[in-house]
């Protein structure tokens, strides 16, 4: 398995262990608590917390872990709804790339309102 393949691997164990012996599968126990999704809710906002404090201690180990975690988790949120890692890189995609569509380019000068455009007669 690729690196840029871990996502959609982590995914499909989570959708295959969510139906297992909760004994056995971490995964199940969240997906089959009685609390529903705000088990795995309160998951990630305790994941998320977690990172944050990391941060806040700047312990880079620690942020890579965390962030880890709430990654897991949050693929988790994705399968519960049936939604899939790719989905969001695919958002990514496009945001990253409307960004580079959009960013001006530094060697052609663009006037302000304050400065005379070439098409304007100048005194």
């Amino acid at each position: 398995m690729r690196k840029e393949e871990i996502l959609s691997h982590v995914a499909q164990t989570i959708e295959t262990n969510r139906t297992k012996d909760p004994k056995f599968s971490y995964s199940a126990r969240l997906f089959q608590d009685a609390k529903g999704v705000n088990k795995l809710l309160e998951k990630i906002g305790e994941e998320a917390t977690e990172l944050v404090i990391a941060a806040k201690d700047e312990k880079k180990i620690e942020i890579l872990n965390e962030m880890a975690d709430l990654w897991v988790h949050c693929l988790m949120l994705l399968v519960h709804f049936g939604l899939k890692p790719e989905e969001v890189l695919q958002i990514l995609f496009e945001r990253n790339s409307k960004k580079i569509d959009q960013t001006p380019n530094p060697t052609v000068k663009t006037s302000t309102p304050s400065e005379p455009h070439d098409s304007q007669p100048k005194d």
